[in-house]
């Protein structure tokens, strides 16, 4: 396949920081690898008002008409938006494309771990979605669960696993050192992110001597002075972290915690594990499947009492060393930039 013949649409750094937005980078970094070179139209709405997105979305999708006339696509690569916004946004680009170039080939990647909720929520929600998958050729997904989620809801289409990898893969992991409670959370800050419970949990006197630093963007800036107002002194809220210093500051931490309300298959924790750094993290998504069953420092979302137990049980466990060594050895062997790319060219046709 030549260069320009796969047009991708979605969020992307620097514009945008997420799981979803990395994802993308990722795609398009092991796609470049094999001097593949898509076309991208790049999304970043979220710090624009109700007019300014209709507007920011119009732009795009005048762009890509302009393309699919002009170009012969091979591939239209976007992110499904488990949303009725998003969902309706899709609508009106999916059978535009097919009709314009009925040889064009849509893959849609499903980054949430709740597509079974979304669509048993309500009736207006599995509209949306059938009449997506109407014109939607191949579905990506996270995880053999998921995949199975997606073909309870439709036998009809071809659905391909594709797990998440960790760009920090060939930097240096840390020479495993002892305990020195420096703890980290590296998560927007969005309610939904568990932030606040996390916090909570670092008044408890048996956490008092633990470290916690918090690093994100401000997606949510009413929610973060909040946070501000409120943190004990022994948590320390800050801004994002450049990739440069993102694995130092990573590798240098004894734990990463991950306290979200809903998640897929979160990249920062199989970044984690690729540096063999441990992990609390909420029993929500993939996430359990990631660790494995006998896996002991998972906690229930939104809860403060559960997660305080498990950092409490993580502060006190003796063979930390071992669990570092766990989550290492299970990243190569699943989640590893070696096959997430073998995995990936075969999606995209290279192989």
């Amino acid at each position: 396949m030549l260069a320009g013949n796969i047009l991708i649409w979605g969020e992307f750094p620097p514009n945008t920081h997420t799981g979803v937005s990395i994802s993308n980078q990722t795609v398009l970094h092991f796609l470049q690898s094999e001097n593949i070179s898509p076309i991208i139209i790049e999304e970043y709405s979220w710090n624009k008002k109700n007019i300014g997105k209709v507007f920011h979305f119009l732009r795009l999708y005048l762009k890509v008409i302009r393309i699919i006339c002009k170009k012969k696509i091979k591939i239209f690569y976007f992110t499904l938006p488990l949303s009725v916004s998003g969902g309706f946004k899709f609508l009106a680009i999916l059978p535009v494309i097919k009709l314009l170039s009925s040889k064009t080939v849509l893959k849609a990647h499903i980054h949430r771990g709740d597509f079974k909720d979304f669509v048993n929520k309500n009736t207006l929600n599995r509209i949306i979605v059938r009449c997506s998958f109407r014109f939607i050729d191949e579905i990506v997904v996270l995880s053999q669960a998921f995949l199975q989620d997606v073909l309870n809801f439709s036998t009809k289409l071809k659905v391909t696993v594709l797990h998440n990898t960790s760009l920090v893969e060939s930097f240096t992991q840390r020479p495993f050192k002892e305990h020195r409670k420096e703890f980290i959370c590296i998560s927007n800050y969005i309610k939904s992110k568990g932030i606040y419970e996390l916090i909570e949990c670092f008044r408890f006197v048996e956490l008092q001597d633990i470290r916690l630093s918090v690093y994100g963007h401000f997606y949510d800036k009413l929610f973060y002075n909040k946070l501000k107002l409120s943190a004990p002194v022994n948590v320390s809220l800050n801004g994002p972290l450049g990739r440069d210093d993102f694995w130092k500051v990573l590798n240098q931490s004894d734990c990463l915690i991950m306290p979200s309300w809903n998640e897929g298959q979160p990249i920062i924790i199989i970044e984690a594990m690729s540096l063999g750094i441990p992990v609390i993290a909420t029993e929500i998504g993939d996430i359990p499947d990631m660790f494995g069953e006998k896996y002991k420092f998972l906690a229930k979302p939104g809860d403060i009492d559960s997660l305080f137990q498990c950092i409490l049980e993580f502060d006190r466990f003796e063979e930390k060393k071992i669990i570092s060594e766990y989550l290492h050895q299970r990243y190569q062997n699943k989640y590893s930039n070696k096959s997430y790319k073998k995995r990936l060219l075969e999606i995209f046709g290279q192989l």
